[in-house]
């Protein structure tokens, strides 16, 4: 039996201390603790107002409208609205079609992607994932959710010749595989039912769940136990076991994975085996997430 003593704490940890009155303080004036006093920007210069209207967009975990981003930052209306223009002008942001609402642009998504192959592929989160590929024997990933597909990261294959190629950068659909459904699990059931609504789910093996209230049921499991399992979801024959990373305001923003061929284990089998490894392993990622989200607070 796995041991999953308060597995679901750390996917809901609290805010730390320091993030008092997140999203209501103004919060231009962040930064790295590595400043020196004459490499500071003003309080009030035009770059940090604009970088505080881009974290304020980034950590509510809805699409805000420009009152309330005004309201947050304590900023003139007038002032808010023409941060936001030149941030749409810059393909940061853009506006919701059907509503007085903003979201991030396509220009940023581009750029957060770029940053996520650099710090995945060079940072500690990769050393980690080569220990726990080597733990565990086992192909290990590291994905995100763009848009309705799964984004891989980072991949530390298996030294097995019985493995599935894959590589950095491949999309994977959300429905079929362990990453996909464990992300969309702690999405607000709204975005879900949006998710899963949008399109036909592809079916690619007669396990592959693609009735709604089939990936409900999974997604309640998953919230439940902590972590997600694909059997056979995405290739016969194919086992896979994933856990959550979260930011230190308990939000899940990436997902790492193992995944193992059903002719070397069962799925029982490499359910004891891969998942003990697999959240303490997610559990020292979370903690390199913190300490680098410290930094610019």
């Amino acid at each position: 039996m796995i041991d999953r003593n308060d597995t679901s704490s750390r996917i809901r940890a609290p805010l730390q201390a320091e993030k008092q009155e997140q999203g209501i303080t103004p919060t231009w004036y962040a930064r790295s603790p590595h400043d020196t006093p004459s490499a500071k920007a003003s309080p009030n210069s035009a770059l940090e107002r604009a970088l505080a209207v881009v974290e304020t967009l980034l950590e509510a975990d809805h699409p805000i409208g420009l009152q309330e981003i005004a309201a947050r930052l304590c900023l003139p209306r007038q002032t808010a609205h023409r941060i936001v223009n030149q941030l749409i002008e810059a393909g940061l942001v853009q506006r919701q079609i059907d509503k007085d609402r903003i979201t991030p642009g396509p220009r940023m998504r581009r750029l957060a992607l770029k940053t996520l192959y650099y710090t995945h592929r060079t940072g500690p989160l990769h050393a980690l994932l080569e220990e726990l590929a080597e733990r565990t024997g086992e192909t290990c990933n590291l994905g995100v959710l763009d848009g309705d597909n799964v984004l891989l990261l980072d991949r530390v294959e298996s030294h097995w010749s019985l493995r599935v190629h894959s590589e950095v950068g491949r999309r994977l659909e959300f429905h079929s595989s362990s990453i996909g459904q464990l992300l969309v699990a702690f999405l607000p059931k709204e975005r879900r039912h949006r998710l899963i609504s949008a399109r036909p789910l592809k079916r690619f093996t007669s396990f592959t769940i693609t009735e709604e209230a089939g990936l409900e049921a999974e997604f309640a499991n998953i919230r439940r136990r902590g972590y997600s399992m694909s059997n056979q979801g995405t290739m016969v024959g194919m086992f896979s076991v994933a856990a959550p990373l979260s930011d230190s305001a308990g939000r899940v923003v990436a997902g790492l994975a193992c995944q193992v061929p059903l002719m070397r284990m069962s799925p029982e089998a490499a359910e004891q085996a891969l998942v003990p490894p697999l959240l303490d392993t997610a559990a020292r990622m979370d903690e390199i997430i913190a300490a680098d989200e410290v930094g610019y607070r």
